[in-house]
Order: structure tokens, then C-alpha cells, then sequence
């Protein structure tokens, strides 16, 4: 299973699905819990793996309730759910200062293994990129160098300017910024009177 958080995002509640490994058919294995021998590890990018131990269980289902410790995980079985879903509570010591974490869970009778893993973003997904904020977002008026490759912003400015606010003199063809005063770019025409193209 995958997941996306924010990095150092908190009281974080994952909702798994263990299968039943002694049967053939998919189906999830029920009424685990703390009792249940439940182990296994985590590694952060980089790091060395952490033991860690599926034993205390969920106080009130969908609400996060902290293990008492950084290797230790709380389980509950989350209502009117098919059998085989858990939710599973960390600690949140494990999503911080990582790119990503994987986990690992087994160790009770007919569990197949739970490979959990978990990408941490330095932003939210969910609210880092909205079309409605990107497209009503002011740019930043900025111009490139001669000759140097050009941001999307920059780009956009010089082509705003080149159609909109300029001047021509003899070959030579002035665009202008915002303030229709200031320079912005600087143009050579290949010919005063008819000219068919020019370069910067």
C-alpha cells in the first residue's frame, strides 16, 4: 500500500487491509489486535531499520490516539468495514525529516505481510496546486538576459511588451514594462522600412 503525507504532518491514521494468508480467495483476516503478535520495522530514507510492535489498541475509532512510544503502533477495527480493515495509528516520530518511510507488519497467525509505504512531500497535495490559485496568482513582472534561457514568467512579460508596448526607430524596436516608460527589452529589425524579422 502507498500513501502521500505532508512531511512532519501529524496524528496520521492509516487505513489498511490485512489478508487472510491461509486462504486463496483474497479475503481479510479478522479480529486482530494488540494481542495479536504483531511486529515488524520501519526504515526512513537513508536510515537503519526500527522495530516496531502492533500492541495497544485504538481507544475511539477515527480519532488519533498517540502510542506511548515511538516503536509502537495502535490497531482498531473500524465499524461497518469488510473484515480485514484496520486502522492503524503511529506515532509521529516516523514522518518526520524523510522523504519517505517503509514499513513492514507481520507476525500473527495466517497474516500475510503488510508493506506499507509512505512518501512524505515538503507540501500538501491536496491544496498545493489548484488551478483557481495558480491561474489568480499575480506574477512577478521580471525580464531575461540576452541570450539566457527564460523562465515561463519571463517569457511571458517579453511577449506581453513585444505586442502590446513598443516603439520603433529606424531598426531599432523598444519594448517597454508596465510602467510604459521603462525598457524592457531591446530589438534589432533587419530592415527600417518593410522588415520581416528581427532577433534581440
Amino acid at each position: 500500500m502507498k500513501f502521500q503525507f505532508k512531511k512532519a504532518e501529524e496524528s496520521i491514521i492509516l487505513l489498511v487491509f490485512i489478508q487472510d494468508s491461509s486462504k486463496t480467495t483474497g479475503e481479510g483476516l479478522g479480529s486482530l489486535g494488540h494481542e495479536s503478535s504483531i511486529t515488524g520495522g520501519y526504515v526512513k530514507r537513508g536510515g537503519t531499520g526500527v522495530a516496531l510492535a502492533v500492541d495497544e489498541d485504538v481507544a475511539t475509532e477515527g480519532t488519533y490516539q498517540a502510542p506511548s512510544a515511538a516503536g509502537k503502533v495502535r490497531i482498531g477495527t473500524p465499524a461497518n468495514m469488510p473484515t480485514g480493515f484496520y486502522e492503524l495509528h503511529f506515532h509521529n516520530d516516523l514522518f518526520t525529516t524523510a522523504d519517505y518511510v517503509t514499513i513492514g507488519l507481520g507476525g500473527a497467525s495466517d497474516m500475510a505481510p503488510l508493506n506499507l509505504e509512505i512518501q512524505l512531500t515538503d507540501f500538501d497535495l491536496n491544496t498545493a496546486f489548484t488551478l483557481s490559485g495558480i491561474l489568480s496568482t499575480a506574477l512577478a513582472e521580471s525580464y531575461g538576459e540576452k541570450g539566457a534561457e527564460r523562465t515561463l514568467t519571463q517569457l511571458l512579460y517579453e511577449l506581453k511588451a513585444l505586442l502590446t508596448n513598443f516603439s520603433i526607430l529606424g531598426t531599432t524596436l523598444t519594448s517597454k514594462k508596465l510602467d510604459q516608460s521603462t525598457t524592457a527589452k531591446i530589438y534589432t529589425l533587419n530592415d527600417a522600412t518593410n522588415p520581416t524579422a528581427l532577433k534581440e
